[in-house]
């Protein structure tokens, strides 16, 4: 991240300047918040937001646009909401400043010409120029010594167009103004809170490279062209989807990539080389044509001299002569001129050619140094890893996420270096450059010079595809610093493989939209989901949720896979209820073994040797295959992903049975906190729970691995025939008493042998584990545990420190959003979990609308969880169970204030039956 520092803040101080800028603090009216910009030695060292009393570091990821100027590849963009400025100076002082005075400026957008600047502010007629802002202040209340001063400054929120502001500080004396330092920061278009999705947008004017606008959504984005047009556009959305592609997910499709670059790069540099020798070559050539015009001019100046005929110079041979070759190299001169210096700049191909080196391998070798790092880095990591998963002990994930992150960086460090070698600043100008050329009117053998040099109506040399291009480079740069800064902010495993996997500008994404859409077609190309405001995406829309449609691959180990012993990395491929797998993970070419058919296969997982988060799989002629995940998460999604496949498989095989998998879909749902993708809304079950002849205590008890056959509180194993049906343990007698004890607010106790079950009540049952429930509430409990024989005082403490204050529980960040999480992936021991921990089950969602202009609709969790039903199957008998809904109830959910569900939620008539005669409920009906 710190190299992002000095390219994300251009810093520009004069060579003699005396007063340096050493720190920038930018804030709000507020002044909760506060950006912090440290620098040393003239360049950004550190970009942080921090709370203001605390300054710890706040969770809104930086934000940053692209800069339309030459001085550095990006901007902090800021929320003109933050319009307050604290400078903090180091100034030299000596009695000679003390009479003059530090002059601040601030202009927009391409208004950055030194000398029209420094001419303006000479002039002291600072009204005449309404878009710029100018404050003063006199040396001799700043210093009286060398110290370090802070001045405070503002600029208007209604002064930012949704563009670039510069600040030039400059002293002003009796004999003119000198600049001291300057630098530039872009401000959003619209004013708000610093999580609002407020993007920025292009200024009006600029200044050199439209390549490097900082265009996230222009006004005029250019549209997909309709069939009406007359002009077709050939930047289809396919073709765009492709061309801004940044995978870094490690597998085959990302090793080929790197392949590709790797190849194509040498020959990249050679023709940039060439390049680059045929203009120079152009540029001696125009020299020495211009040189033998001249001597031509002077040998017949000689021959009508050296004359016998003294006639001629009457005549005014030479003189005539020497004009026409004048008129005749003018326009060559002029046209090749501009050529040679402008369009092929021989200083601009040099800096494409610095782009290329660091991943061309030098003469005898056969990479080069970037690649040899990286696969080195490659093979640290995976070697670390083996080690890692063979460990029966429990590890500390964050030493995982360590290095799990350090090795994804690497990924992407190394495939953006080679993106960048076709993708840099000096190669999208050098292109701009070329096609604007292209389009230069020609009249009289002169080019149009003028509108070239014009910075406004030079836009018009490029055409619509042209501009979308331009447009589509400067959004990719930018939603790729964004990916980057994702990942360094994860803060679980599981966060940081949903994001590699969720990437929106990832491969998956491709003709995953349809074509008929109306919206700006670089909306479509980069989807918000890389915007720092996490949200839960369209139910049943969600191409990534591959595991719900039993598709998934990835890399795991095998045991005693490639026709040897030990565990082997693998590429796995589910697809069409198939499991592939593939020994050359980096090419995934070959399979290792015949297609595995996974509805006639079982799986289930395990605990191998020292191994965890493996799972096995037995074919139907018996052949075990066993597999290992890098987390208990990760196997879940295999082992979903697994199930689902089985029973789409399942559906082929036996046509008459209708399996429901979707609901119709509502708008997009975005929730405060909750940064995954959202998952199918519907779960399916198979069981045999609709038999009406239940023994209750049989279905906890038939949990494998649960240990509910053991009290979960003091490990009896008499009478432990008591659930607390909200916190989905088991219990014995007397430890049920102390549940009773703390009240059913905290507790929900009922018999398994005497009280009957609601339908919702009776599914939840088959989630009672005693062994998942206490490896989060009793995660630090090993001193404290009570037995069978403690005392009945003892028990109720432990007891009620165990559930009412929670002090055993693993730490949990961001229960609320984890919440949220489990419920959109119908995850219901997540639900379990995180309510459990403290979630709260009122949170709020927010629904998208389709329109910009309609106003967004708040829902509650419980009415989305509506769309979270379960459905059980078993013969010709289907019936929907709410069960997520059922433990939100529990758990205190409030409905009373909901007067009617919403209609965006498209739910189904069950769920409006199953809200109605809740609510009836709670009103005494």
């Amino acid at each position: 991240m710190d190299r992002i520092f000095p390219s994300a803040f251009p810093y520009v101080e004069s060579a003699n300047s005396d007063t340096q800028l050493a720190k920038l603090i930018i804030t709000d009216a507020t002044d909760i918040k506060r950006y912090v910009i440290n620098l040393s030695e003239g360049l950004c060292t550190n970009i942080q937001l921090v709370e203001t009393k605390t300054g710890s570091p706040c969770q809104d990821l930086l934000r940053f646009a692209a800069n339309p100027h030459n001085s550095s590849p990006l901007l902090l963009s800021i929320s003109p909401a933050f319009c307050r400025l604290k400078l903090h100076l180091s100034v030299s002082a000596n009695t000679a400043r003390l009479a003059n005075s530090l002059v601040i400026l601030k202009s927009w957008g391409s208004d950055t010409n030194a000398d029209e600047l420094q001419s303006f502010l000479e002039s002291r007629d600072y009204g005449r120029s309404p878009s710029r802002n100018v404050s003063k202040i006199s040396f001799s209340k700043l210093v009286s010594d060398d110290q370090q001063v802070i001045v405070n400054d503002s600029y208007g929120p209604s002064d930012s167009p949704g563009s670039v502001m510069n600040v030039f500080v400059c002293e002003e004396s009796s004999v003119g103004v000198s600049h001291l330092f300057s630098f530039s920061l872009f401000v959003e278009n619209t004013s708000g809170s610093l999580s609002s999705e407020a993007q920025p947008t292009a200024p009006t004017t600029r200044q050199n490279s439209f390549s490097k606008q900082p265009e996230t959504q222009p006004p005029k984005s250019p549209r997909r062209p309709r069939e009406s047009h007359t002009e077709t556009s050939k930047l289809t959305l396919p073709k765009l989807q492709k061309a801004f592609t940044f995978d870094v997910e490690d597998g085959p499709e990302f090793r080929q990539t790197l392949q590709r670059y790797e190849h194509t790069i040498p020959r990249l540099n050679r023709t940039i080389c060439s390049l680059s020798d045929e203009a120079k070559h152009m540029e001696s050539t125009l020299k020495k044509l211009l040189a033998s015009r001249s001597k031509i001019s002077e040998f017949i100046r000689q021959l009508e001299e050296n004359s016998f005929n003294s006639l001629l110079k009457d005549l005014g041979l030479s003189e005539k002569v020497s004009k026409r070759l004048s008129s005749v190299f003018e326009s060559t001169k002029t046209n090749m001129a501009f050529l040679t210096q402008e369009i092929l700049n021989v200083s601009s191909l040099a800096k494409m050619h610095s782009y290329c080196l660091p991943v061309t391998p030098h003469e005898g070798s056969e990479s080069s140094l970037k690649r040899r790092a990286f696969e080195k880095s490659s093979k640290e990591y995976y070697d670390w890893l083996n080690k890692y998963l063979s460990n029966e002990k429990e590890r500390p994930e964050s030493k995982l996420l360590l290095k799990r992150k350090t090795f994804e960086l690497a990924k992407f460090d190394y495939l953006n270096t080679l993106n960048l070698s076709s993708n840099n600043q000096y190669f999208n100008e050098f292109v701009e450059h070329l096609l604007k050329f292209s389009n230069l009117s020609w009249h009289q053998h002169h080019l149009d010079l003028a509108l070239y040099h014009d910075n406004k109506e030079s836009q018009t040399l490029l055409n619509n595809d042209m501009r979308l291009y331009f447009f589509g480079i400067s959004r990719f740069n930018s939603e790729k610093q964004q990916f980057r800064q994702m990942i360094e902010a994860c803060e679980t495993n599981e966060e940081l493989a949903e994001l590699i996997k969720t990437n929106p500008l990832n491969s998956k994404r491709i003709n995953s939209v349809s074509e008929s859409t109306d919206a700006p077609i670089l909306d479509i190309v980069f989807p918000k989901s890389m915007s720092s405001t996490p949200f839960i995406s369209n139910d049943g829309l969600n191409s990534n949720s591959r595991d719900q449609n039993g598709e998934i691959s990835g890399i795991l180990y095998a045991l005693g896979g490639q026709g040897k012993p030990g565990w082997h990395k693998e590429w796995v491929v589910l697809k069409e209820g198939q499991l592939n797998s593939y020994s050359d993970w980096r090419k995934g070419r070959h399979p290792i073994t015949r297609p595995i058919d996974v509805a006639l296969a079982s799986v289930k997982p395990m605990n191998y040797d020292k191994r965890r988060y493996c799972f096995e799989i037995i074919t139907s002629r018996g052949q075990k295959h066993v597999f290992q995940a890098m987390s208990n998460i990760e196997r879940n999604q295999w082992m979903k992903a697994l199930y689902n496949a089985g029973q789409i498989t399942s559906q082929l095989i036996k046509p008459n049975v209708r399996v429901k998998t979707d609901l119709p879909a509502p708008p997009q749902i975005i929730s405060p906190e909750d940064k995954e993708r959202q998952g199918s809304p519907v779960s399916v079950v198979s069981s045999n729970l609709l038999n009406l002849e239940v023994n209750y205590l049989d279905i906890v008890r038939s949990c494998e691995g649960s240990e509910n056959d053991k009290c979960a509180d003091c490990g009896a194993t008499d009478c432990v025939e008591w659930v607390s049906l909200n916190l989905m343990v088991v219990v014995c007698l007397k430890c049920s008493s102390c549940h009773r004890n703390m009240g059913s607010h905290v507790s929900k106790v009922r018999s398994l042998k005497l009280d009957n079950f609601s339908k919702e009540s009776l599914v939840l049952l088959s989630y009672i584990d005693n062994l998942r429930v206490n490896s989060f509430l009793e995660y630090s409990a090993k001193g404290n545990k009570v037995s069978n024989d403690s005392s009945d005082d003892e028990r109720l403490a432990y007891i009620k420190a165990k559930y009412v204050h929670r002090a055993f529980m693993k730490p949990v960040a961001n229960v609320n959003s984890q919440l949220a999480s489990a419920v959109r992936k119908i995850d219901i021991n997540g639900v379990i979990e995180a309510l459990d921990c403290g979630a709260d089950p009122n949170i709020r969602l927010q629904l998208g609308t389709v329109s910009s202009e309609q106003d967004p609709v708040v829902v509650s969790l419980f009415e989305y969880s509506l769309r979270k039903l379960v459905e059980i199957k078993e013969h010709e008998q289907t019936m929907k169970f709410f069960v997520i809904s059922e433990l939100l109830l529990l758990h205190g959910c409030n409905i009373e204030q909901i007067d009617r569900l919403h209609e965006e939620l498209n739910l189904p008539k069950e769920a409006w039956k199953y809200w109605e005669e809740k609510k009836a409920r709670l009103e005494g009906k």
